[in-house]
């Protein structure tokens, strides 16, 4: 019996039992001993362990809606894919041999502040001591035997570091738990990317000196705060979180409105958490926030942001998901132009049953040549394909617009706002894609959430890397956004307009810490509603 979350009440009663055991132990005789389940009861009793573990393990947040298929998914298989194959797997470039992503593994746990905030805390321990004395991060690391750093990828790239605070600032927002910032991690020392490289391979020694995490936060953000660019933007260097935009800011002059975005919502979310002891730094931060704010939309040219500026201050100006989402999602845009770059910017991006991240692809003779994104066919990954993890900030955009337009007493936006989310995140995930003469198409399993969906004219609606995937986490964020849920100190706040419609999907029942939400109906519909219902482990 795999250990893993099946759906089915229970296994079939053929005439014959096979029990596949997978796993591993410290040693040969211990993995002999631990897979001799010959023993029909021992096998019985050891798929039921599984699944009572993996029942619990994923019981804080149980919902049931009008959809069977996105119960199926926010209930078990998407905090599954995500702990399994990346938190604990992490089975991804670069991280087949067991190595961690700084920006990675760092986005995976943000959905595990509503199941286990430990794992969330565990986490951002052990990435803040992968951070240089200068302020810039290891993208990529092993762990050495010995529990030490041990190799990994030292680059240019302009985001994987304020991943640090952007992550502590929910986790803190989330938990309460202010005494994470007083962990002392020492630095790291290596050797410098070489002058014209975009990346090297060290292995890291550890400095003599230490700082609480606060520290390694507040380091991580000066480090961008220093490299700010001739459009008051910060500089993109070997690329900001889409890596195959690698070229344009080799220099050091290229910047990123998208990296504006982010740290706009670092600096304002992260400043008024370091307390009174720190009020100067946070005012500071608070300034920056101003004037970034006012350099995003220095850059805006009446429907949309520009996606970013090469070396030359050229702009690589086409419609971009994270430059259509990120400027309401943050609350960088000024009035309206959130709401006028989302939809804007969607409707050169968004199709049937996908949403693109950037339309058109690159090639070759790009002018400005963003880099080796321009490298993949057109339609394939990030090069104008869906890039499923970027493509969900488009649901969190979305909610976040609802919400402001619930604040502003105007419900009908709310509404549309909200359906709209709604109707993302069904187009992103796998449902609808697996029945019939789709699943030809599309090729890959129902319950696994794919990096790509492919746009190209001889492969559209093809998937791509399924089990390898942060979209999984992203997936699983999205959903607790749409369902309005909040963790503040520790507790899960359910909103009140929880049953209010969203688009085409119905909440009719959530579980949050044991405590029941139902939403009432006559038990005619109830009866009806149960019928073909997930059925959870």
């Amino acid at each position: 019996a795999c250990a893993s979350p099946w759906i089915a009440a229970g296994p079939p009663t053929p005439a014959t039992w096979v029990a596949v055991v997978l796993g591993q132990a410290a040693s040969q005789g211990e993995a002999l001993a631990q897979a001799n389940l010959r023993d029909p009861v021992a096998a019985r009793a050891a798929y039921a362990a599984s699944r009572a573990w993996w029942a619990e393990r994923f019981s804080g947040i149980r919902v049931e809606t009008s959809d069977p298929g996105f119960d199926r998914l926010v209930n078990v298989w998407l905090p599954y894919q995500a702990l399994a194959a990346r938190l604990w797997g992490r089975t991804g470039p670069n991280q087949r041999g067991g190595a961690y992503g700084f920006r990675d593994q760092l986005q995976d746990v943000l959905p595990f502040l509503f199941l286990d905030s430990r794992l969330a805390r565990r986490q951002i321990v052990l990435h803040a001591g992968q951070q240089f004395r200068e302020g810039d991060v290891l993208k990529w690391w092993h762990v050495a035997p010995d529990g030490r750093t041990g190799l990994g990828q030292r680059t240019t790239a302009s985001d994987p570091h304020l991943w640090l605070p952007y992550v502590v600032a929910r986790y803190l927002e989330a938990t309460g738990d202010r005494s994470v910032l007083d962990e002392r991690l020492p630095y790291l020392e290596a050797p410098p990317v070489p002058p014209g490289a975009i990346d090297t391979v060290v292995n890291p020694s550890p400095s003599r000196e230490t700082d609480t995490l606060l520290g390694h936060c507040q380091r991580a953000i000066g480090y961008t705060l220093a490299r700010m660019g001739r459009h008051g933007l910060p500089l993109v260097g070997s690329g900001d979180w889409n890596d195959g935009m690698d070229a344009a800011g080799r220099q050091g002059r290229g910047e990123s409105t998208w990296l504006g975005c982010f740290l706009y919502d670092v600096l304002t979310r992260f400043g008024p958490l370091m307390g009174d002891a720190h009020a100067a730094e946070a005012g500071r931060y608070a300034a920056a926030a101003v004037a970034l704010k006012a350099a995003i939309n220095g850059v805006w040219r009446g429907e949309h942001y520009v996606f970013m500026f090469d070396d030359d201050g050229e702009p690589l100006d086409r419609p971009s998901v994270m430059t259509a989402a990120w400027p309401a999602l943050s609350g960088a845009a000024d009035d309206g132009r959130g709401v006028a770059a989302l939809e804007g910017g969607l409707r050169h991006l968004e199709r049937q049953d996908r949403i693109l991240l950037v339309s058109p692809p690159f090639d070759e003779n790009s002018n400005p040549y963003p880099g080796r994104i321009a490298e993949y066919p057109p339609g394939v990954r990030e090069n104008g394909g869906q890039y499923t993890h970027g493509a969900t900030w488009t649901v969190d955009a979305f909610m976040r617009l609802a919400d402001q337009a619930r604040q502003d007493g105007d419900a009908e936006a709310a509404r549309h706002f909200a359906g709209r989310a709604v109707e993302c995140w069904f187009k992103i995930s796998p449902l609808g894609k697996t029945e019939g003469e789709a699943l030809a198409i599309y090729g890959l399993a129902p319950h696994q959430q794919p990096a790509d969906i492919y746009d190209g004219p001889e492969y559209g609606g093809r998937g791509g890397w399924s089990w390898y995937s942060g979209s999984a986490s992203r997936m699983l964020s999205a959903a607790y956004a749409i369902l309005g849920l909040r963790m503040q100190d520790g507790l899960c706040r359910v909103p009140d307009d929880l049953f209010a419609p969203k688009g085409n999907l119905a909440v009719r029942r959530l579980v949050v810490g044991g405590v029941v939400h139902e939403a009432p109906r006559h038990d005619a519909e109830a009866a009806g509603d149960r019928e073909g219902a997930a059925v959870l482990p």
